[in-house]
């Protein structure tokens, strides 16, 4: 199960999207819910998030910024910023923070979320295997390393 957190300050958002959605039947569970990108923090820096669904425009801490820490302290969090306005700038400059997509709230369907959800579980999951690769190359190098310096001739005494 991948887990995502939902963060927009509009309630009635926040419960449209927990209750139009499937989330377990698609392979995700809902680790909380915040209204602010200040009281998100705690569920990303515990490391309990694998994608952020966010809006951007909310107070204390709005999407953006949120998504500038959270790629700051878990990289490899997804991140979605929705937003009722299309302004250009923001898709921009959320794209430029690290955000994975975007979808304006008016055209948010079930369809489109899942679509998008799997795009992301879909790169976690490349990501998580090159990481895996990655680290048992490492450990093979690390291995014939200590091979070769026992059976060196100048460091058997």
């Amino acid at each position: 199960m991948y887990r995502v957190l939902l963060v927009d300050d509009e309630s009635m958002a926040r419960t449209g999207l927990r209750e139009t959605f499937d989330w377990e039947k698609h392979g995700y569970r809902l680790v909380g819910e915040a209204s602010n990108g200040s009281k998100a923090m705690k569920w990303i820096i515990s490391g309990e998030v694998d994608i952020l669904i966010t809006d951007i425009a909310m107070p204390v801490m709005n999407g953006l910024e949120l998504t500038r820490r959270t790629k700051e302290l878990c990289p490899w969090v997804k991140v979605l910023l929705l937003s009722c306005h299309s302004d250009f700038e923001f898709v921009r400059e959320g794209i430029r923070l690290g955000a994975s997509d975007y979808i304006l709230k008016p055209t948010l369907d079930s369809d489109a979320l899942r679509h998008v959800l799997d795009q992301m579980r879909q790169r976690l999951e490349e990501e998580r295997e090159t990481q895996k690769i990655l680290d048992e190359h490492r450990q093979l190098q690390a291995l014939n390393k200590r091979k070769l310096q026992g059976t060196h001739p100048l460091r058997r005494r």
